[in-house]
């Protein structure tokens, strides 16, 4: 949905949102607030997630973590184009505009 817009009409969409949303008021700042957030989250995208190959880099023991905690983790790598699932899920890729 979102991903596919391209051009002027994507721009209008973030510049609105932009201008609507300050991204400072959604900086956690205490535990509990993050203890708040996790205790209703059970999906997570990981955008930039490494395979298994990777396995001791962050950008894959984390969510492995996160995995194994039982949230349900949406693989967004930034590279591996041949690599189709990680973590037992099916990988999706961001859609550029050309």
């Amino acid at each position: 949905m979102f991903s596919r817009l391209c051009g002027l009409e994507s721009v209008s969409i973030c510049v609105n949102l932009w201008l609507i949303m300050n991204w400072r008021d959604n900086i956690l700042t205490s535990t509990e607030q993050l203890r708040e957030l996790l205790s209703q989250t059970k999906t997570i995208a990981v955008l930039g997630i490494k395979t298994e190959a990777q396995a001791n880099q962050p950008a894959f023991y984390v969510p492995n973590y996160m995995h194994s905690a039982g949230f349900k983790i949406i693989p967004v790598p930034v590279y591996y184009p041949d690599v189709t699932e990680i973590l037992g899920e099916k990988v999706y890729r961001i859609n550029r505009c050309a």
